[in-house]
């Protein structure tokens, strides 16, 4: 049995490219929480929002927590186990494979980005109509950016990850 890694074409320059890119879609998405959140010590309460309407943002950021992973998780297999992915792996057509490989993750993090944007909307339309200090609960908008944040620091791209992944998915034996 040889530890030998099966021939993916994908450069270090792309895969190190692609690990900038995975960090750097989470970390607008923090920098704006945190401005948000920042907001909450400078921004007096305008009280024009309805708390009935916040309650109706906050579930519609919930469902969109359930549906939009699971839809990152299919858009990401179906580009990385496509029949053009396993063709251009076996031609060893490295700009082919290394654009699919970052079309992957791309969706795969707009899909999953989704929800935690509504989430900081709510939790800054909370902020400003001074509903999140009567109802507290609203902060647990926050927690779908943190997560999602977190999510992408555990699935950053290495080359090990690629194979696991298109191993995974078939793609490659």
């Amino acid at each position: 049995m040889s530890d030998e890694q099966p021939n993916v074409p994908v450069s270090d320059k792309t895969i190190q490219q692609l690990r900038i890119l995975m960090m750097a879609i989470p970390g607008g998405l923090m920098l704006f929480l945190i401005v948000v959140c920042f907001l909450y010590f400078v921004i007096e309460p305008s009280g024009d929002t309805d708390l009935n309407m916040m309650v109706i943002f906050t579930a519609s950021h919930f469902a969109l927590i359930g549906l939009t992973f699971p839809v990152g998780l299919f858009l990401f297999r179906s580009i990385l186990a496509s029949d053009s992915m396993k063709k251009n792996i076996k031609q060893e057509k490295q700009l082919a494979v290394e654009s699919g490989i970052t079309n992957a993750y791309v969706i795969r993090s707009i899909a999953w980005e989704i929800a935690p944007i509504l989430g900081i909307i709510t939790i800054f339309m909370s902020i400003s109509s001074g509903i999140i200090d009567e109802k507290p609960l609203l902060w647990a908008n926050a927690m779908s950016p943190i997560a999602f944040f977190a999510l992408h620091l555990s699935q950053l791209p290495t080359r090990q990850r690629i194979i696991m992944n298109l191993k995974f998915f078939n793609v490659i034996d």
